[in-house]
């Protein structure tokens, strides 16, 4: 038979059953994984086998440096956001639609991907984008 002190403690332990559940850890997705080709401007040969920086935030960190392989490919992960109880809003935590690219002995170059992404794109589930090829200007060039 069911007592009210069991009852109580019944209720307590949905109650922290429940709490338990919401407490899990979710994963929103800020920018999707990309992946492109770097090309030089100047020889429209691909940069092959060369170390740089390639991020969807300024600046240099270690964890940005990415090689490309022998046809200039690259690869990089896109930026996520762990939480708990409640997710936030995009605006709050969002990123511009923007990949910084840093190579020595090239211009710095900010490729925009606006319109790459579908409009759809939930930030619920990871997504791959495809940038195509990027050309970088070598710093001694004229043009």
């Amino acid at each position: 038979m069911l007592t009210s002190e069991n009852a109580k403690i019944s209720i307590l332990a949905i109650g922290l059953a429940l709490s338990l559940m919401s407490c899990s850890e979710k994963t929103m997705y800020l920018t999707p994984d990309a992946k492109g080709v770097l090309y030089d401007a100047e020889t429209k040969q691909p940069l092959r086998n060369v170390s740089g920086y390639i991020s969807f935030s300024p600046g240099k960190s270690k964890k940005d440096l990415i090689t490309t392989n022998n046809r200039g490919e690259f690869n990089i992960h896109g930026i996520t956001y762990t939480y708990y109880l409640f997710r936030p809003s995009k605006e709050s935590v969002g990123y511009p639609a923007e990949i910084y690219i840093d190579f020595e002995n090239f211009k710095h170059k900010t490729f925009t991907y606006t319109g790459l992404v579908p409009e759809s794109y939930a930030y619920s589930s990871n997504a791959e984008m495809n940038v195509g090829r990027i050309d970088l200007q070598p710093l001694a060039s004229s043009k």
